[in-house]
């Protein structure tokens, strides 16, 4: 007898959204058999995995499961878009000391009855993730997420586990942690990686297929030339005028929750022009930190800070502060409406905060931008149907078309593919060198930092006063 049979596709298509995907497709997929799907941003990576998981319904050809489907879970990056018990979460929940209060607690949300067997007690403690047990589900940062969404599908009785983009969030600990975790769990469930093409591959891995235009094949697929990085619209990159000398300025900063410290003495100043780094590793306060910047967290009003020339708490609102910057995070990517068009996540959804704004050629700016990044959707294409890839792109491009004097950019190229990194380094590069404006880059990957960007400032533990 051969290997036990999970899964049978024999000239199978599927339905996404109103047209289909993956015509003609046959594979099988065995115990003891590891597969990789690898593809550049918007190849269709994503989309197969909930193929393969059998969320999206067949049209031609047959599917076959030889396993229940409650035995196949997935670790993807919209798994993680609704963590709390409230009913319409959003993007400063984390904040609000309300919803902080009546937050479920990571261990009862994420291991309901107190379910928690010896297995995840041990990945709990390879990950050195115990102590988030008790932190509430809302607290986590993304780093932090990630493991417990790891750690409860590698404990868990699934016989498959689909993983899109595996290390995507982890720090260096956790991306060493996850790739040992990947080897030993290899040898009794069936993984399935979804990876971009520069990603390194497990030996593990028994079978690679290649993913292109929502089609998938057996052999690599060839690059097309001629992909030298288009002229940059520069000209349309507009920075907030009568800029102030110090954007940033933070003395003694200590913010607790629960009695949790999570930043402690913290001293920062940012100057015009500057471009700087902030690194640390998971769950060091690297998010919360910006969340006084951006004015979405109310304890900056107890705090020492100073944007843009102003204390914080001296009469400015927040819609004041927001205007002068240009954020893109994972966590603003996670709230982000999947039921939004494109043009009301780059319009209808933000452009309010900047009155007297020309809508029109704010439409237009976008059009060229979404052509540079090479992003082939309409405007009336709905936020969900992008890829993960693509809707990182388009937010990016959001912060590029409103006037900004100070870019964050937190975590900017999470998931995407080295052309888009190159893009996004090159932005980077023109601002710095032809702008007065300030940029603050979140990364845990050093490679994508741009060249520019010479200043850092680490929430390392070793570096906390």
């Amino acid at each position: 007898m051969g290997p036990e049979l999970f899964i049978k596709f024999k000239n199978v298509g599927f339905r996404f959204y109103a047209k289909e995907v993956f015509g003609n497709t046959s594979l099988q997929i065995c115990n003891g058999q590891h597969l990789a799907v690898v593809g550049e941003n918007a190849s269709g990576k994503t989309t197969f995995g909930k193929a393969l998981a059998g969320i999206l319904p067949v049209i031609r050809g047959t599917a076959d499961y030889y396993i229940p489907f409650e035995k196949i879970t997935s670790v993807n990056f919209q798994s993680t878009l609704k963590l709390s018990s409230h009913e319409n979460p959003y993007l400063q929940q984390r904040w609000n000391s309300f919803d902080s209060i009546h937050a479920p607690l990571v261990k009862d949300y994420f291991w309901p009855d107190g379910k928690i067997n010896s297995e995840t007690k041990k990945l709990l403690h390879e990950f050195g993730a115990e102590v988030l047990l008790n932190k509430k589900n809302i607290e986590l940062s993304n780093g932090e997420l990630r493991k417990i969404e790891l750690i409860r599908a590698f404990s868990s009785d699934a016989r498959i586990i689909i993983i899109d983009n595996a290390f995507i969030g982890l720090d260096q600990e956790g991306t060493r942690i996850l790739k040992d975790t990947l080897n030993k769990i290899s040898k009794s469930k069936t993984l399935v990686l979804l990876a971009l093409e520069t990603d390194e591959l497990p030996d593990f891995i028994t079978q690679t297929l290649y993913c292109r235009d929502m089609l998938v094949y057996r052999e690599p697929i060839i690059q097309k030339t001629g992909k030298a990085l288009k002229h940059l619209p520069v000209n349309l990159i507009p920075v907030y005028p009568a800029l102030p000398d110090i954007m940033v300025s933070i003395e003694d900063v200590n913010i607790n929750y629960d009695g949790q410290e999570i930043l402690k003495s913290i001293n920062w100043q940012i100057k015009a022009g500057e471009h700087w780094a902030l690194i640390g590793p998971n769950g060091s306060g690297k998010t919360t930190l910006l969340s006084l910047f951006i004015g979405d967290n109310p304890q900056a009003y107890a705090q020492k800070i100073w944007l843009f020339g102003r204390q914080r708490g001296t009469g400015e609102t927040i819609w004041d502060i927001k205007r002068k910057i240009g954020f893109i995070s994972a966590e603003l990517h996670q709230y982000c409406p999947r039921h939004h068009t494109v043009q009301q996540v780059l319009i209808d959804d933000i452009a309010w905060i900047y009155p007297g704004i020309d809508r029109k050629e704010i439409l237009r700016n976008a059009g060229i931008w979404i052509k540079w990044f090479g992003i082939a959707q309409s405007f009336d294409t709905l936020f969900g149907q992008l890829s993960s890839g693509e809707q990182r792109l388009l937010l990016f491009i959001r912060t590029l078309i409103y006037p900004f004097a100070l870019l964050i950019a937190d975590e900017p190229c999470q998931g995407l593919d080295e052309q888009n990194v190159q893009k996004i380094k090159s932005v980077f590069h023109y601002i710095a060198k032809n702008t007065g404006a300030s940029t603050i880059y979140v990364t845990h990957r050093h490679m994508e930092l741009p060249e520019s960007t010479r200043l850092v400032f680490d929430l390392s533990e070793k570096n906390k006063k």
